[in-house]
């Protein structure tokens, strides 16, 4: 077998294409596809291993989908604060323009619905 390049050999090594006999030639021309090789073959041969192995990655996909929900509610719930804050606050910019025009307090509060008690509070500021 010609020399190869070791991204070579990594390609070949996972394309499945060669048999056991090649990708031993291969391995011996790479040593960390040997090493992967070796591995491979004592996984395979241990049940328990491969059992522990698979829930470990079981585990860590669980994590990380559960991560992700956690994400996605908070960034929902944060944008819908944020939504709410916002809308707060264009209230309380509106009453303030209405408080400047001397619009009567019960109207303020009908159309920015913000309770007297809030606008009274704005006014004093």
């Amino acid at each position: 077998m010609r020399k190869i390049r070791a991204s070579e050999a990594w390609i070949a090594y996972f394309s499945g294409k060669y048999n056991k006999e090649e990708l031993e030639e291969i391995a011996m021309a790479t040593p960390a596809i040997k090493e992967a090789v070796e591995f491979e073959d004592t996984f395979l041969q241990d049940k328990i291993e491969r059992r522990a192995y698979e829930q470990r990655e079981k585990a860590i996909r669980d994590y990380y989908s559960y991560m992700n929900s956690y994400k996605e509610e908070g960034l929902q719930e944060g944008l819908q604060k944020g939504w709410q804050q916002g809308l707060y606050q264009q209230a309380i910019q509106t009453a303030k323009n209405m408080l400047k025009d001397k619009v009567d307090i019960k109207l303020i509060s009908k159309y920015t619905n913000l309770s007297i008690e809030e606008i009274n509070k704005i006014k004093v500021e």
